[in-house]
């Protein structure tokens, strides 16, 4: 089943996981913006979705991660928690 991000459908489950699973340049070369947005991206689909569009996107997201052997995925995974971690203070502060 997919799951729509916003109602036109532009990005679904299998796009948003494609951030952590496109073939990355080296991290050292990444800008770290790059990583960040990315990250931040992720928080606002998680704000948005999480409990009634995409009720396993925190398990699909540790999927994905596992699923390749680069860094890349890991690294922003990190930073997505950190970023949901900001915006739920941000709105429940």
């Amino acid at each position: 089943m997919k799951h729509s991000v916003v109602p036109s459908g532009l990005l679904c489950p299998n796009h948003a996981l494609d951030v952590f699973c496109l073939t990355p340049q080296p991290l050292s070369t990444e800008p770290v913006f790059v990583r960040n947005k990315a990250a931040q991206l992720m928080a606002s689909v998680f704000l948005v979705d999480y409990l009634e569009r995409w009720p396993s996107m925190v398990e699909d997201l540790m999927s994905a991660v596992r699923s390749v052997s680069h860094p890349r995925p890991r690294d922003i995974f990190l930073r997505f928690l950190k970023a949901v971690d900001a915006e739920v203070r941000a709105v429940w502060g």
